[in-house]
């Protein structure tokens, strides 16, 4: 049976509506990541912001040997 580990991932967006993520910092993030074995699985909000600041929420598994 394989095994997985998960992380979590959360990135901050940013500006007066909280519509601006750094999509350059979180390519640079998913692929250093990549690199060592993770994969995403899902992504979404985590519910809770402010009318300036929303967190994305990505989780990633890799294979345990």
């Amino acid at each position: 049976m394989k095994k997985f580990e998960y992380k979590i991932l959360e990135t901050t967006s940013k500006g007066f509506w909280g519509i601006r993520i750094d999509y350059e910092e979180l390519n640079h993030q998913l692929n250093e990541l990549g690199r060592a074995g993770w994969e995403v699985v899902t992504q979404g909000a985590d519910g809770m912001h402010t009318a300036s600041k929303k967190a994305v929420i990505i989780i990633l598994k890799r294979e345990i040997n």
